[in-house]
């Protein structure tokens, strides 16, 4: 045993109690984050990482299936213990440099900022911190993960190596998310800016996003308009796969601001 109170076990049981509520928020089988609450985790990384990570600090059980006996894994899962009963109980039993930690750390990134509802940002700058994650964010801080200002946190250095294994950072430690932030505004800025006119005379009368979404498909291509593939009448477009959703959605807003539309 080690002491209780003792930093990175309270920090472990704020970490796993946080993601132990995300993960049976679905739950069929109890309240979500209630001792007997269940989820599986469809072979999606962060949630299969959630498993092993809980699964180690004894949190989590497997439910045995009637059609495949023993079976461990391909399961659901359910806690053993109530969400908010695991920061008292890790904080007296995980000690400075446990091994399982660093699986605990990942997996919380993995399943809050992956996949939380909403998710706890990833980027560099501060951000206000929901109450749903405050917790979990004051003892993140304590430990040197996270650092407060004003009312609002900050990722440290401390997280970057972690934020790098689960994707979120660069390995110079830049936010991927604030990358492609900065890239989405550049891009819109300049769409809408070089947008030809017979372009802008279409959306005047006719501007929502599914229809910016196939235009942008089919005429932006490498920075630039490509005026060849347009067609004489609109009757002519073909509804495309939307990779470019959410960039129709950042230049209609800008074009409705630019002309003036409601």
């Amino acid at each position: 045993m080690v002491e209780t109170g003792d930093v990175e076990g309270r920090l472990c049981g704020e970490l796993a109690a946080s993601i132990a509520r995300h993960v049976t928020k679905h739950s069929q089988d109890g309240a979500p984050g209630c001792k007997g609450a269940t989820f599986y985790h469809y072979s999606m990384s962060a949630f299969e990482a959630a498993t092993v990570a809980l699964t180690k600090f004894g949190l989590l059980a497997p439910v045995p299936r009637a059609d495949r006996p023993g079976e461990t894994w391909y399961c659901q899962h359910a806690l053993t213990m109530d969400a908010d009963a695991m920061p008292k109980y890790l904080a007296g039993r995980v000690g400075k440099d446990d091994p399982r930690f660093a699986e605990l750390l990942e997996a919380y990134l993995g399943v809050v900022c992956g996949y939380g509802d909403p998710p706890m940002p990833t980027g560099r700058q501060p951000f206000d911190c929901l109450e749903i994650h405050r917790n979990a964010a004051r003892m993140l801080a304590e430990a040197g993960y996270l650092e407060p200002v004003g009312d609002q946190y900050r990722w440290t250095d401390k997280i970057g190596p972690t934020m790098v294994a689960g994707y979120f950072w660069k390995e110079d430690f830049e936010s991927l998310a604030e990358i492609e932030e900065r890239d989405l505004e550049a891009e819109s800025d300049e769409i809408v800016r070089t947008m030809p006119d017979r372009i802008v005379q279409i959306f005047k009368e006719q501007a929502d996003v599914i229809s910016m979404t196939i235009v942008l498909s089919k005429l932006w291509r490498d920075g630039a308009w490509r005026l060849d593939a347009l067609p004489e009448s609109g009757n002519e477009w073909i509804t495309l796969p939307a990779p470019c959703i959410l960039l129709a959605q950042r230049v209609l807003k800008k074009f409705r601001a630019k002309y003036g539309i409601a």
